[in-house]
């Protein structure tokens, strides 16, 4: 008996942990990724069916605009998988979704999009070189501009490898004044500063550096200005300053870059420019006096000194920024239909260099007008000074009933719906949902008459269901029926009594004339 009831408890554990296993398996169980806000990425997911059996799933994003997918269905025969691609799109703040897939098991894959900034606290200059006389105090306003695409709080500025005096003031560079705070993209921070060369030694050549301290989230950053301050009676005090333009102000790989030097009245200065290049870990490449325009490439530093007589030198650095682009689609296309492919970038505006592929079939244009045929369709799409992308399309037929022509059924009776395709498929009576499935076979039987309705994706049709197949007539029951029903019952019982009685009468008559024939 023991044994008994231990094998009828093993078998339940057994098949309360087999309910716990999913046929289905996913790979990534999970996606984080860090994005800037607009930037996209792009993420496979292979699901597969490890059951013995043909399994459906739908997949649905808890939140299509940053978590899109290629496929809103799959059907797996045993042990095969498929993959989908998940874009991702970065927002200016964190976000957390899903992945939902449902169908023959429940499944939900977790999506974090963790928000990253980019960019940097740009000085208007890298470095100052002035000349001063000893003994003199100028004022120079110098200014930061926020290049980042979120706020960003400006918090401490001071000087390093300054001399520092009685007061608390430091020589030959001070902060006069400087108006901490947040700080909006785009817009600059200020610095008034005052260069005092008095007392100080002299002829002597000074490296002060201004630092401003910010951050961004709770990131602390710095940014900087190197002063070369070159002090010496010999020296005259009108050197003036400039400033170096650079030509788009945000250069990216394959841009043509120009650059121009301006007075403090914007005035064009006439002066050379000269450009060092550097790869990123900082080793100079290539020096060059800039003639004429030039093409900057990625992964590389390009730093450009700006002199002029009577003029503070200048200069400026920048590396190229690859920027993000994506690729503009209808999020649902019906085989056929007649459809826009664009390229845009973060702002939704088209690149004019840019380039698409579809299928292997390539457009030299960020815009094409195509149609496709059912089945799965990869787009990829370039231009210069961005990162390229790529993006894969599902396209499947439209849902339709076949060959359904009997509308009116029975309660209790089988109704049989077929579709074109495999798809998720509802089932409604008066308003609420009774059943639903997928597969390209509906199969229900109903057991109550009214309007049914059923639905597979965007389709829906009515279907009619009246009286049983076999219904038993109805009888009205009065109290005329009744009493006569009652009477009978009574005539019946008192003719089953007298019968009775009849019968012991004749045996208890009997019995002497048996004692004389004896």
């Amino acid at each position: 008996m023991k044994a008994g009831k231990i094998i009828i408890l093993t078998t339940i554990i057994i098949a309360l942990f087999s309910s716990m296993v999913h046929a289905i398996k996913v790979d990534p169980t999970s996606i984080t990724e860090e994005l800037i806000s607009g930037q996209t990425k792009y993420v496979e997911v292979t699901i597969k069916n490890d059951a013995n059996e043909t399994r459906h799933y739908n997949l649905v994003s808890s939140n299509p605009d940053v978590i899109s997918l290629s496929k809103t269905s799959l059907t797996l025969s045993p042990n095969s998988n498929q993959k989908i691609n998940v874009t991702l799109v970065g927002s200016n703040k964190d976000v957390y979704g899903s992945i939902i897939i449902s169908g023959d098991e429940f499944f939900v894959i977790p999506v974090t999009i963790k928000a990253t900034t980019n960019g940097d606290l740009e000085p208007i200059y890298n470095k100052m070189v002035i000349p001063v006389e000893p003994g003199v105090i100028i004022d120079r306003i110098v200014s930061f501009r926020n290049k980042y695409n979120v706020e960003i709080e400006i918090k401490d500025a001071y000087v390093m490898n300054a001399i520092v005096v009685p007061g608390g003031k430091t020589k030959p560079v001070y902060i006069k004044s400087a108006q901490f705070g947040k700080l909006q993209p785009g817009n600059d921070f200020t610095i008034t500063i005052e260069i005092n060369t008095v007392d100080l030694p002299y002829p002597k050549t000074y490296t002060p550096r201004l630092v401003v301290v910010y951050y961004v989230g709770d990131e602390r950053k710095e940014s900087y200005i190197d002063f070369v301050i070159n002090v010496d009676r010999q020296l005259t005090t009108t050197y003036k300053t400039m400033r170096l333009v650079i030509v788009p102000e945000e250069p990216v790989p394959g841009d043509r870059v120009n650059a121009l030097l301006l007075g403090e009245n914007n005035e064009t200065v006439a002066g050379d420019i000269f450009v060092k290049v550097f790869d990123l870990d900082g080793n100079k490449l290539s020096e060059f006096k800039m003639i004429g325009p030039f093409i900057v490439e990625a992964n590389k530093k390009y730093c450009l000194v700006g002199k002029a007589d009577y003029y503070e030198t200048v200069e400026k650095c920048f590396v190229p920024k690859i920027k993000n682009l994506r690729i503009s689609i209808p999020s649902k296309i019906n085989v056929n239909e007649t459809v826009i492919v664009k390229v845009v970038d973060n702002e939704g505006n088209i690149i004019p260099t840019a380039k698409l592929k579809i299928d292997n079939k390539e457009f030299d244009s960020p815009q094409v007008t195509v149609k496709f045929d059912a089945g799965t369709h990869i787009i990829y799409a370039e231009a210069p000074g961005y990162e390229p992308v790529s993006r894969t399309v599902s396209v499947v037929a439209p849902v339709e009933f076949v060959n359904f022509t009997n509308s009116t059924y029975k309660v209790g009776e089988s109704i049989v719906i077929n579709l074109n395709r495999d798809a998720q498929y509802y089932i409604y009576y008066q308003g609420n949902q009774v059943g639903s499935g997928y597969g390209s076979v509906i199969e229900f039987t109903p057991q109550q008459e009214g309007n049914y309705t059923v639905c597979a994706e965007d389709k829906c049709m009515d279907v009619f269901v009246e009286g049983r197949l076999f219904s038993i007539p109805e009888i009205s029951i009065t109290k005329k029926h009744i009493a006569v029903v009652a009477v009978l019952l009574i005539l019946l019982l008192l003719i089953k009594g007298r019968g009775k009685k009849r019968a012991r009468r004749i045996t208890w008559q009997s019995s002497p004339l048996r004692e004389l024939e004896e």
